[in-house]
């Protein structure tokens, strides 16, 4: 009996540890496919194949993907602390076991994907939430690991560690769901190797100093392929890093007002103003106009005098013989001094003042073009806006479609119940709930698409929320007003008025060329010093100055015919613009009044879809009348139910429609107001 009780009990534990290393595997195949894949491209059908067991088998040790994702999460944790053990108690200090740690765990991120992350804050957001738990977990771990480096003579000890170790936690946190944003891990992981040099070097002692750029110097940048003669740290990285600490509360700041949802809510004005402060395409147009300036002043530059300085020395290696009346010598020195100043300016240079017209005309040229990318910007921050009202007047149609449809299905459940209904009624009404379920998730799916769209126009951060305010019915009062007063005159076009100033330009350059036949004129002026002397350098020196001034003049003459083929070639550039402007202004005036007809024609169709919105709604409260008094059929209220949604949609699409239309023909005539949406700020 005893020997029974022990193979029962041997039996089990074998059991238990078969169990344990099957939960392992899944884990461990879990992580690796959604590290490669994402986690909403792995299915727990493709787990259970990888694994080699059955989808029940799989579902019996975890019961759902979210709970797979969170052991997954929390099986990498448990393996790297004790992977961190085994290096700490390999390490000979504190610090080299921290160093130690910090090169694994990086090698372990280069390894990962960042659609693991990605998918991870937008599938489960909550879970975000408990590994920022488990970073103040980690964070006070590490202060107090730091703190016995102190004895070491390692770490500072006039520094708050316990603090320092929570703030750089809290900056790789950050840099982490940056990460979940973008699919380069290399500059997210040299972020983070910066953020880490940043905090450790912050916190060491000169001793400690000196091994951390020792470390970084030998291991780090050499497994990256990069130089390990000197160490340096990429000015810029650092820079990232530092915004990025301070992001945080950054973003903190404007979200405080939203409370504990945490969410930025925009009117259209906002999301504009915004956009033309903080988006990278304004402020590159802004940098050439600055770059083109510069240029100009150069060219200024050229009209001035030019004064150099320089210095000659000349060594006599064999002096010249010269034979006179039978007899030869030598003559010549054995060295030649001279030093001093030269200067000249141009008096006339036709070609260089038509280059002066050039460069106005190009800086008025990069103006227009950071006025036409300010238009398109707006363009496109008032498309997304619109796309992102439509879809949520959308969903609040399809979710409202839905919450009849299961009011529906609970009276006919009731019905059933007490027998006045079959169990096929039940089953049809509960099939349309779930009908309109795949059309509620598109348009889910359609709003976080359009919220990254409009948030990556404003160039904010990816994980910010917001919410527009107001809905598209707002916008109709003044619809017809618009149209009536629209003027589709071209004369503010931004395209037209590019053409135009680069007609100018060829026009000039034109003028520039002809002007290369015109002779020059420039004054010259020297001052110089001069010494000859025989014997070794540098010995004997007698200086003697001398001074010129005086006028040089250049006429061209011959050049093979170059002046006269780039003459040529600025003639036919310049009657080329002027072809593609009246083509440009043809198909502009095209598109014009396209819109403009999109206008007019979605006009009429807000009218008429919002009468059939009225009688649709005014149908289906007939048809629930007659529904309850048995007088229509179940088919017969739900095809009015339809009727009225598919009529709000057109209703909602139309409105759209004109709003994105009027949009689009404000960019095409360029005569949106930019200044309305710029914004003071105080440097």
């Amino acid at each position: 009996m005893r020997v029974f009780k022990v193979f029962i009990v041997t039996l089990q534990a074998e059991i238990r540890n078969s169990m344990s290393e099957l939960r392992n595997k899944i884990l461990i195949t879990a992580s690796s496919l959604m590290d490669k894949y994402g986690i909403s491209s792995v299915t727990m059908d493709d787990i259970a194949k990888e694994c080699h067991i059955s989808k029940r088998t799989l579902y019996e040790k975890i019961p759902d993907k979210r709970t797979l994702v969170w052991n997954c999460i929390l099986h990498n944790r448990e393996k790297t602390q004790s992977e961190a053990k085994v290096l700490a108690k390999e390490s000979t200090s504190i610090l080299d076991a921290l160093l130690q740690i910090y090169r694994h765990m990086r090698k372990n991120l280069t390894e990962a994907s960042s659609l693991f992350f990605k998918d991870m804050n937008r599938l489960y957001p909550e879970l975000g939430k408990q590994c920022r738990e488990m970073h103040r977990q980690q964070a006070q771990s590490l202060g107090k690991f730091l703190q016995k480096g102190i004895q070491e003579g390692m770490f500072s000890s006039n520094i708050d560690l316990s603090l320092a170790a929570e703030v750089f936690i809290a900056q790789s946190s950050i840099i982490m769901k940056e990460m979940g944003a973008s699919n380069d891990i290399d500059t997210v992981g040299k972020m983070i190797d910066t953020a880490f040099i940043i905090f450790l070097r912050g916190v060491a002692t000169q001793k400690g100093i000196e091994i951390i750029d020792d470390f970084f110097k030998k291991i780090i940048y050499r497994n990256n392929n990069l130089t390990s003669t000197k160490m340096k740290i990429n000015l810029k990285q650092c820079l990232i890093a530092a915004i990025i600490a301070t992001g945080a509360m950054s973003i903190n700041a404007q979200t405080s007002n939203a409370s504990n949802n945490d969410t930025l809510n925009l009117t259209l004005d906002e999301c504009l103003k915004i956009a033309l402060n903080e988006n990278p395409t304004i402020k590159v147009a802004d940098m050439e106009i600055e770059r083109v300036d510069y240029s100009k002043k150069e060219t200024i530059g050229q009209l001035f005098p030019e004064i150099n300085f320089g210095g000659q020395y000349s060594r006599t290696i064999e002096k010249q013989t010269m034979a006179m009346m039978g007899q030869t010598f030598k003559v010549g020195s054995d060295n030649s001094y001279s030093l001093g100043f030269n200067a000249s300016m141009p008096i006339v240079a036709v070609q260089l003042w038509q280059s002066l017209k050039l460069s106005n005309n190009q800086i008025k040229q990069n103006i227009e073009k950071a006025r036409e990318s300010r238009l398109s910007l707006i363009n496109q921050v008032q498309n997304a806006y619109y796309g992102l009202l439509f879809a949520q007047d959308a969903l609040s149609v399809l979710v409202e479609n839905r919450e009849t449809a299961k009011l529906n299905a609970e009276v006919y459940k009731k019905k059933f119940k007490n027998g006045s209904a079959s169990e096929y009624d039940v089953l049809r009404a509960e099939v349309q709930v779930k009908n309109i379920e795949p059309s509620i998730l598109d348009m889910e799916n359609t709003i976080r698409q359009a919220k990254l769209q409009l948030k990556l126009l404003m160039g904010m951060d990816m994980a910010l929320n917001i919410k527009v305010a107001g809905n598209l019915s707002e916008h109709q009062d003044d619809m017809y007003k618009n149209v009536l007063d629209t003027n589709i005159s071209l004369e503010n076009n931004s395209t037209l008025r590019s053409l135009d100033l680069q007609t100018d330009y060829l026009k000039k350059a034109l003028n520039v060329q002809k002007a290369a036949w015109y002779p020059t004129l420039a004054l010259t002026a020297n001052y110089n010093w001069t010494s000859i002397t025989n014997g070794p350098i540098f010995r004997n020196i007698n200086w003697n100055p001398y001074s010129t001034v005086g006028v040089a003049l250049s006429i061209p003459i011959f050049q093979g015919g170059r002046r006269y083929n780039k003459q040529k070639q600025a003639e036919i550039a310049y009657r080329e613009m002027t072809w593609q402007r009246e083509n440009a202004e043809n198909s502009l005036k095209l598109q014009a009044q396209a819109q403009f007809d999109s206008m007019q024609k979605s006009v009429s169709q807000i009218e008429t879809n919002k009468a059939g919105v009225e009688q649709a709604a005014k149908a289906n409260q007939i048809m629930e009348k007659s529904f309850r008094i048995g007088a229509a059929s179940y088919l017969d209220l739900r095809d009015s139910e339809n009727a009225l949604m598919s009529a709000r949609l057109a209703y909602y699409q139309s409105i759209y429609n004109y709003l994105v239309a009027q949009s689009n023909l404000s960019y095409v005539l360029g005569n949106t107001n930019i200044d309305q949406y710029k914004t003071t700020t105080n440097n």
